[in-house]
């Protein structure tokens, strides 16, 4: 139920049990509300550094993303809010804790400027740059959470990634899953 911008969800005890969160979401359109408000789901290890700001390392299953976290916890002293989900806020151009913690079981409800998005690739050795526009975007698009069969969903998260990209710092690195990797991105983003 949504009244203005507070939006309820409310489930029967019959459907409670046994129903997986990825279900829920799009039983509700969850991915929809979200981003009629400007707000999208990324798939990314969401970390905040020591200096508040958040860094979400987003890529497919299996790149690293809690590699890289958890590098980032031990090598540099930051706190790993969620190890599979971010919900970002386009506008504020923060990321937020979400309920859905994933594999990872680490889920907490933190909210921080983001600081970059950093688009994971798996590499024998680090390389770190700046992706084209168009690159960024479908790195993004990509591992954003809505409803691709929907054409009004698609367009509505379209709209979101491309303003994400274009407000927030969208970084490539191909890097190995040591604490080399910690130094050569906190090298490219300077004081965290």
């Amino acid at each position: 139920m949504t009244n203005g911008a507070h939006t309820d969800v409310i489930f029967a005890s019959a459907y409670r049990t046994g129903a997986s969160v990825s279900t829920v979401l799009e039983a509700v359109g969850l991915f929809d509300v979200f981003a009629e408000r400007g707000m999208l789901v990324l798939h990314s290890a969401y970390i905040v550094t020591r200096t508040g700001e958040a860094i979400l390392f987003s890529g497919p299953s299996g790149i690293g993303k809690n590699t890289q976290a958890a590098l980032w916890q031990r090598c540099a002293g930051a706190r790993v809010v969620n190890g599979d989900r971010a919900l970002v806020n386009v506008e504020n151009k923060t990321a937020n804790g979400i309920f859905y913690a994933g594999t990872s079981g680490i889920s907490e409800n933190v909210t921080a400027p983001i600081r970059a998005i950093v688009l994971l690739g798996q590499s024998s050795e680090n390389r770190l740059f700046i992706p084209s526009p168009r690159a960024a975007f479908a790195g993004v698009l990509s591992q954003c959470a809505y409803y691709e069969w929907d054409v009004s969903s698609a367009e509505k998260m379209t709209a979101c990634a491309a303003r994400l990209v274009s407000d927030v710092p969208v970084l490539r690195m191909d890097c190995l899953p040591d604490a080399t990797a910690v130094e050569t991105l906190r090298g490219k983003l300077g004081g965290i």
